[in-house]
């Protein structure tokens, strides 16, 4: 009995989100962004962490939540609370892992997004739904924006899935370009 708690803890941090939960999970993101979440098909665990980090400031390698929090961080705090997995500490070792998508239009929840200023890759985001995604700015800290509304100086340059070992096969390599270089 005592390992099952354990493990529970261990790998589902958020253990079950409840019905008043997620019933103020959904009413925030339609009333505010007018994102409609489906209790049965959206990641619950993904939208509570997203609520959880909103407005955080932005302050380079932290992960505290009153002081600030750094990008790759975010990633990882959000990545590691809703789909129980850590990724790698920085944008280029994290490229070299993710699953890049032929068509940027099917982009899924909990693709990592990948953006430019003139430089590959120097920009990070997450996808959550409907053009919506997470990320942190200089300015602003975290917020959501919309793929749509990126200014010029922001070029979405790529986007994909970090796999579990073994699941190229269960994704659809079709769906997919193997060589990110």
């Amino acid at each position: 009995m005592k390992f099952i708690i354990s493990f529970i803890i261990l790998f589902f941090p958020i253990f079950a989100i409840n019905k008043d939960i997620s019933l103020e999970l959904v009413s925030f993101f339609e009333k505010n962004y007018g994102i409609k979440l489906n209790l049965e098909e959206d990641n619950l665990y993904l939208f509570f962490q997203v609520k959880k980090w909103l407005r955080t400031p932005f302050k380079m390698y932290s992960t505290d939540k009153l002081k600030g929090i750094g990008e790759i961080e975010l990633m990882n705090e959000i990545y590691k609370n809703a789909y129980c997995r850590d990724i790698p500490e920085n944008i280029q070792k994290l490229k070299k892992e993710i699953l890049f998508r032929k068509n940027l239009q099917a982009l899924q929840q909990g693709d990592f997004l990948f953006f430019s200023h003139n430089v590959k890759f120097t920009h990070l985001g997450i996808y959550l739904k409907d053009g919506y995604f997470i990320h942190v700015d200089a300015l602003y800290g975290v917020k959501l924006d919309l793929l749509e509304n990126l200014g010029p100086e922001l070029k979405l340059v790529g986007g994909g899935k970090l796999p579990c070992k073994n699941s190229r096969k269960k994704l659809g390599l079709e769906d997919f370009l193997i060589d990110t270089e």
